[in-house]
């Protein structure tokens, strides 16, 4: 009986779902592991790491996968991030050992998404 109505909330229309991306629209592709995000989340604090996260998973969904990104300004602005902000929150990402990080002076960081340290 239980199953029976666990499928009629299921078909009904009434019921709210999540939103989607439209046609052409921009999303963050997944799956982004639960423990990783949770370690960006401890790492960056009340800081700007998590939206710094969020936008190099956004990268490596568009580069099919790739851990290694180049965190450009055009990016950093979509997540509504400043170049200090970028730097904070690479910082903090990279303390953490999430990510590694090589800055040339005057070129946008080059990213690598790590795993979780102890989740190999």
């Amino acid at each position: 009986m239980k199953i029976q109505a666990l499928k009629r909330l299921l078909n009904d229309p009434q019921v709210p779902q999540l939103p989607r991306h439209r046609d052409k629209e921009h999303f963050v592709k997944g799956p982004i592991p639960m423990s990783w995000i949770s370690a960006a989340c401890l790492a960056s604090g009340r800081g700007s790491g998590f939206r710094v996260a969020i936008a190099l998973w956004y990268l490596a969904g568009l580069n099919g996968g790739n851990p290694d990104v180049i965190l450009t300004s055009q990016v950093a602005r979509l997540f509504h991030l400043n170049r200090f902000s970028v730097y904070r929150g690479l910082k903090a990402l990279a303390k953490a050992r999430l990510v590694g990080v090589r800055q040339q002076p005057g070129q946008a960081p080059r990213v690598r998404i790590l795993s979780v340290p102890g989740e190999d």
